[in-house]
């Protein structure tokens, strides 16, 4: 009694698995046991030819170089991308260091303490706070603007029994190598804008005729007072932070 019985049909089904050495060894074992007895199978067996892949066509040669200098291509174009990033990135992080130690870091010195405001969420930040009747105020520079910040000192309006009364106002400029003061003075309509010294002295511009320059001077001289005010609160704030 043969250990395996299958009808035909399943035979036939291993058969193409059976010719290509790609059924199991027990398989293999059912179909041999089964061809021993069958006739019909053997010349089935017999008969059925094993496919034969044809081999994929090879490429011409000037294929193949128009594939390889494509691939130079594409990679000469992926350096070059890379390089320009690399670059940027680089161009990047030294800009943004000399922005730092050159232009933010002196006047985030200046803010130390003062109570922060954010603008309209942006990258600028404003700080102020008011001491001895003076308001002291500090602009932060933006991102990677060089000359953007700025400091001010005005005198407490409640100083003055005079609403209508326009007091002088000084600016302070600071880098890590120098300090600008700058001081505004109002006559009626007209907003007069000059340099001074630390102490208080005035400093011509280059770029007014000799008549503003001595209208200037004459009014720092009439508001001297109020302006070495100016001056000595920014001392007494700042100025230990100031170059």
């Amino acid at each position: 009694m043969k250990k395996y019985d299958l009808p035909c049909d399943v035979i036939v089904d291993l058969l193409p698995l059976y010719k290509e050495n790609a059924c199991s060894e027990e398989s293999r074992r059912i179909v041999e046991e089964h061809l021993q007895e069958c006739e019909n199978c053997r010349e089935l067996c017999t008969d059925i030819s094993i496919p034969v892949k044809a081999d994929s066509p090879q490429p011409s040669e000037t294929e193949t170089f128009r594939k390889v200098a494509k691939k130079l291509k594409k990679s000469r174009y992926s350096k070059l991308i890379s390089t320009v990033l690399c670059l940027f990135l680089v161009g990047l992080s030294i800009m943004t260091g000399v922005w730092y130690y050159t232009s933010y870091r002196p006047y985030s010195r200046l803010a130390d303490k003062m109570s922060p405001n954010r603008v309209n969420g942006s990258l600028k930040y404003e700080y102020d706070c008011f001491q001895d009747g003076y308001f002291l105020y500090v602009a932060m520079p933006g991102f990677l603007n060089i000359s953007g910040g700025y400091a001010a000192v005005n005198k407490s309006m409640e100083e003055y029994s005079d609403p209508t009364y326009n007091p002088p106002s000084m600016f302070v400029w600071v880098s890590n190598k120098e300090t600008k003061y700058g001081v505004c003075i109002a006559e009626r309509y007209t907003i007069y804008q000059m340099y001074v010294d630390k102490d208080v002295n005035f400093i011509p511009s280059d770029y007014s005729t000799d008549e503003m320059n001595e209208k200037c001077r004459e009014l720092l001289e009439q508001h001297r007072e109020e302006v070495e005010g100016l001056m000595k609160a920014a001392q007494d704030r700042w100025g230990e932070c100031l170059p």
